[in-house]
């Protein structure tokens, strides 16, 4: 593959990662007047030893976060919620 080639495929392979990110930002502006919002993870997927590792784990996890906080979400532990 020439380099011209390689370029208009990363560009083309971009485009579509930005089109599903939009698409999801839309999908999840319906949760946005929610009081709250429960996501959990496997931190396991961070681990190469692990059978099923995910090399683009973190930068999933980070693109959620950014995604929920431009959306005005903020962090809380489940505890801070939880009621005794």
């Amino acid at each position: 593959m020439s380099k011209e080639h390689e370029i208009i495929d990363s560009v083309e392979k971009l485009e579509k990662a930005i089109t599903k990110v939009r698409k999801a930002q839309e999908e999840f502006s319906k949760f946005t007047e929610q009081e709250y919002l429960s996501i959990g993870n496997h931190e396991q997927y961070f681990y190469e030893e692990y059978y099923a590792y995910d090399p683009e784990y973190e930068q999933k996890i980070y693109t959620l976060s950014k995604i929920m906080s431009e959306a005005g979400f903020e962090c809380i532990f489940f505890e801070d919620v939880v009621k005794e």
